[in-house]
């Protein structure tokens, strides 16, 4: 495998231990007996039934395994049967299934995600993970939504917290929390080939393999995918620009070194090309430029994970993680390490209390490049942020197996906004095994970013006279706080009915928002212009309100029938002039009033599926003049498994109209197909 990567001297440590780690491992006999400390894999979460499905242990809301009976906050587990059977191509696709996640896929590549409200293509206020292993930006406060990737195969389950998990995971997990978990090496042992393609899908394959070397499990893979542009109003091939081809690879590692110990070690590498077209402002002459540019993306990461158990009731956990993305964009290079640690400690102090302590240390350097000065600049070019954070929870059971109240908080300090607190209460009643009622109350925070403080971006505005408008940063940006007030209730009503119903209610204060502008002369750079410059600040406060309602009814054993219903308000005003209004109005239509998911999955005789999804999504008004329709749409997967092997699928994609609008009024979603072949080898 030949990956390109623009700036090696991160990376080759990464390259070297990933193809050290392969021929290591592949001296062991992939089929030899297991150890006297090897145990059988975790069930791998295919076709559970319902109530099995209520006692899926998950880690995300307190970082400490517990059935999703006894979680106190709104979670949505998405098992890698459920992205089987979806049809979805990647795992952006998978979450259009989770009630309350807000999505509209702008271009090809690029997406708006948001959780309850707050659509954008920053995912500002939403934590994005990968086995723990943070994907948050300090550069504009976001996710790339390029980076969330990973063979769909090996997933075992997406965690989705909707509303804030700020008190475990600290800031900027305001709206919700995504953790994709992989899944352990034992689970994926012998050799695995996927390939498949279609009309936008144009190829993706996918190789793997895994053996066992003692009491060691491991796995590697190679994965690549191409696709091809979407709808474009405009003239072609100018304007279809947004083609996307990637190739990554990697590996896991499973050590079960004793029974009180063990260790997991992975790592992966990617290269990227992705296409764009962009708005530059150029000078002299005064002018704007669209070029068309294909951005060039790669980095890689490596993970280590030790867990111990100190006793019946007691344990801690250590995780470290480097990760490094370069990526160049028409407008500048952006050279970025993250380098993180976390440690948890957990003690069961006697029957009725539960204690979770944790601390950790985030090293953030980058380097911004700029392509052309004076249209986006970052003073200072280079930078480097830290995060210390610590944080206390402890879950009191008043009445053991019936009522306990879990109070925790949150203590950090970075170099944006200073010392930041984020406490938490939940309460949480079981009356009976599968029936729960839970609330909670939450503060957390969005801290600024380096797009808040340290940019300066110019746009043209008009030739005659050379004008231009200008977003400069401030120093003096503060953090956006938020307490949200949830409630819950999910119950087990017979063996073949289930559902989850949340409400929820969010106060903000202090959003992004821009004052009136003040007009400067200028001579540099040259030619001589005015600049209307507009500085960013904390002016935008309102709410949110909303519900989720996720049934899910087994009607017999070959039919499911399962599906959601999300309602929305948002109702924001402006602290900061008639510019800051607008900015409050974006806010209040950065997401549908209304959702549905609908998702029928029925087997059929001869180990034939058929698995539609219909999703309805509510229009959206990202401005007065340039409204989002409402659409709706429908996926179709038709399967069916050829022995124990071979998965043969065929994916009708958007089948309702020839193209949609989602979340670009000059690109339309289209219609498409896809096929894929799956062989596995255990």
């Amino acid at each position: 495998m030949h990956l390109v990567v623009r700036r090696p001297q991160g990376l080759a440590v990464l390259a070297v231990l990933l193809l050290l780690s392969g021929a290591v491992f592949a001296q062991g006999p992939a089929d030899s007996a297991q150890g006297p400390n090897d145990s059988q894999p975790e069930n791998p979460l295919k076709k559970l039934s319902l109530e099995q499905l209520g006692n899926v242990e998950v880690t995300t809301v307190s970082k400490e395994p517990e059935q999703v009976w006894n979680t106190p906050a709104a979670i949505t587990v998405l098992t890698n049967e459920d992205i089987r059977r979806s049809g979805a191509t990647s795992i952006l696709e998978a979450l259009r299934l989770v009630p309350g996640v807000d999505m509209a896929r702008n271009d090809s590549i690029g997406y708006s995600v948001g959780i309850r409200g707050f659509e954008t293509v920053f995912s500002k206020g939403l934590l994005v993970m990968i086995d723990g292993r943070s994907l948050y930006n300090t550069l504009f406060g976001g996710v790339y939504q390029d980076l969330p990737d990973y063979p769909l195969d090996d997933i075992d389950r997406i965690e989705v917290i909707r509303g804030p998990g700020a008190t475990v995971w600290g800031s900027n997990a305001v709206n919700g929390v995504i953790n994709i978990i992989s899944k352990k090496a034992s689970d994926t042992q012998g050799g695995l080939v996927l390939t498949g393609g279609g009309t936008l899908d144009q190829f993706r394959n996918t190789l793997r393999y895994g053996g066992k070397h003692g009491n060691m499990a491991y796995r590697v893979y190679e994965e690549s995918f191409s696709l091809g542009p979407e709808f474009h109003v405009g003239p072609v091939p100018v304007n279809n620009y947004d083609d996307w081809w990637t190739v990554r690879g990697g590996f896991r590692t499973d050590w079960t070194l004793s029974s009180r110990d063990t260790l997991t070690f992975q790592g992966d590498i990617f290269s990227s090309r992705e296409g764009e077209q962009t708005s530059i402002a150029v000078f002299n002459p005064p002018s704007e430029i669209n070029p068309v540019f294909r951005d060039t993306v790669s980095g890689g990461n490596l993970l280590l994970h030790w867990n111990h158990i100190l006793s019946n009731t007691s344990d801690f956990r250590v995780q470290t993680y480097y990760d490094r993305v370069d990526r160049d964009r028409p407008q500048f290079d952006e050279h970025r390490d993250n380098f993180d640690i976390d440690f948890v400690f957990h003690k069961a102090v006697n029957s009725w209390n539960d204690v979770l302590l944790g601390a950790g240390v985030r090293v953030n350097p980058d380097k911004i490049s700029t392509h052309n000065p004076g249209s986006v600049d970052f003073f200072p070019a280079n930078r480097t942020d830290a995060l210390y954070s610590g944080f206390v929870q402890d879950e009191v059971k008043l009445i053991p197996d019936k009522l306990s109240l879990t109070l925790g908080i949150k203590l950090e300090h970075n170099d944006f906004s200073g010392f930041e607190f984020q406490p938490t209460g939940r309460l949480l009643y079981r009356p009976r095994p599968h029936q729960s009622y839970w609330v909670a109350v939450t503060r957390a925070v969005q801290t600024p970013s380096r797009l808040d403080e340290d940019i300066n971006i110019a746009a043209f505005a008009a030739a005659t006279p050379p004008t231009f408008i200008r977003l400069i940063g401030q120093k003096s940006y503060d953090s956006e706080p938020a307490v949200d007030y949830e409630a819950g209730y999910r119950q087990l009503i017979t063996s073949h009915v289930y559902f989850d119903v949340a409400a929820f209610h969010n106060s903000f204060h202090g959003l992004e928002s821009v004052g009136n502008p003040a007009l400067a002369i200028e001579a540099t750079p040259p030619l001589p212009h005015a600049a209307l410059d507009l500085f960013f600040l904390n002016g935008v406060a309102g709410n949110t309100d909303g519900a989720e309602f996720s049934p899910n009814w087994q009607v017999r054993s070959w039919m499911q029938l399962s599906g959601s219903y999300s309602y929305l308000t948002m109702n924001f005003v402006s602290t900061a002039g008639t510019i800051g209004t607008a900015v409050a109005h974006n806010l209040t239509h950065s997401g549908p009033r209304n959702r549905v998911v609908f998702t029928p999955r029925i087997e059929l005789p001869g180990k034939f599926e058929i698995d539609p999804t219909y999703r309805y999504e509510g229009s959206i008004a990202p401005d007065a003049n340039n409204p989002i329709p409402a659409y709706q749409t429908l996926d179709l997967r038709l399967g069916r498994r050829l022995g124990s092997r071979l998965d043969v699928s065929i994916v009708g994609q958007n089948l309702l109209q020839p193209h949609h609008l989602e979340g670009n009024n000059l690109i339309g979603i289209r219609r498409g197909v896809y096929a894929k072949l799956t062989w596995k080898r255990e």
